[in-house]
């Protein structure tokens, strides 16, 4: 993750970093989602997440979700070319939008994804 940071600070990118990680990992991340919103980036999250990050302190965030029907799900933002790096981990829920459609899409779309993150 740390690499992930550096490289994407050397180069000035618009657009979200999206952050859906399980709970596991939502205190792991937090450290991570701040260098980016340092680098001047708005995280994206999922409604745990983004609660995780809230109750940090963060100020540049925004909510979505992987559910296809919600308004403004996860897929829009990379269909709309809004999302220039994701952070996912994969839990046990079934939603209509999994880890694996991320990273399909994202690969598609060339977009950066961390590989399964442990959190470090």
């Amino acid at each position: 993750m740390k690499a992930q940071v550096a490289a994407y600070k050397s180069e000035i990118k618009e657009g979200h970093i999206f952050f859906g990680v399980t709970d596991q990992y939502k205190q792991g991340m937090v450290t991570a989602a701040l260098e980016f919103q340092k680098a001047g980036q708005t995280n994206l999250a999922t409604e745990g997440t983004y609660k995780v990050l809230q109750k940090e302190g963060f100020t540049n965030i925004e909510k979505t979700s992987l559910d296809r029907e919600d308004l403004d799900h996860i897929s829009d933002y990379i269909d709309r070319n809004e999302v220039v790096s994701i952070i996912n981990t994969t839990g046990p829920r079934k939603r209509s939008v999994d880890a694996k459609h991320i990273r399909r899409v994202s690969l598609l779309k060339n977009k950066s994804i961390s590989p399964p993150w442990n959190g470090t």
